[in-house]
């Protein structure tokens, strides 16, 4: 018999993936979405489009909200933005 651990790992793209259970899965997750919404100042919101409507929470969307920046003599670096990711978004 062999010395050497065996385990579940899978190459994915090259790279060797161990197993995550579903709690690492998340915190791994909300960690990298953390650090783009502050390299952006950004900061993402749901909200309901129809509130008060029989069609109320069917169209829940997702707006990234990203700040406007300015330089040392209020000269605009980058212009404010807000994407709408409507009620999904997946990876392309």
């Amino acid at each position: 018999m062999s010395s050497e651990k065996t385990t579940n790992a899978a190459p994915v793209h090259g790279i060797v993936i161990l197993p995550m259970c579903k709690e690492s899965v998340e915190q791994e997750f909300r960690d990298e979405l953390n650090d783009l919404l502050k390299k952006w100042g950004a900061e993402i919101e749901a909200e309901d489009h129809y509130p008060g409507y029989p069609e109320c929470g069917e169209d829940v969307r997702m707006t990234v909200y990203i700040p406007s920046l300015y330089d040392e003599h209020g000269n605009v670096v980058r212009e404010r933005c807000e994407v709408d990711l409507g009620s999904s978004v997946q990876a392309r």
